[in-house]
């Protein structure tokens, strides 16, 4: 039986495609990156959802090392008190959840707003 990839391995398969979805848009050979604005607002959709659901994996993160020093399984290779290292890693988790959530929110405002946008399909010169 193959063994189920890790949480860290579909972040980086994750991680990878979203690289390669923002080299595909800022390439010099890309014309605007996306087809239509409907095509511009799936993306957003899709971003949306990677960042509310990026602030929940941080989260549970920040939970995971609490529980794991609780329970005695972490230690700072630097000679640091691990209770002190801990703090710091739990802080600058729950400060990314919190630019997580409102990156979300950001998001969430712009879609509002692609969500109405159009493509001409007639008229005066179409361009993208």
């Amino acid at each position: 039986m193959i063994p189920e990839p890790t949480a860290s391995a579909h972040v980086r398969r994750a991680a990878q495609s979203l690289g390669k979805a923002t080299r595909i848009v800022t390439s010099p050979a890309a014309t605007g990156g996306w087809a239509t604005s409907a095509d511009l607002d799936r993306t957003l959709a899709d971003v949306l959802q990677l960042s509310s659901r990026l602030s929940g994996l941080l989260d549970e993160a920040g939970a995971w090392l609490e529980r794991a020093e609780r329970d005695g399984l972490l230690r700072d290779d630097r000679g640091l008190a691990s209770g002190q290292t801990l703090t710091g890693a739990v802080g600058a988790l729950s400060r990314a959840v919190d630019d997580c959530r409102a990156l979300t929110g950001d998001v969430d405002d712009a879609r509002r707003h692609t969500t109405h946008l159009a493509a001409l399909t007639s008229g005066p010169e179409v361009t993208r």
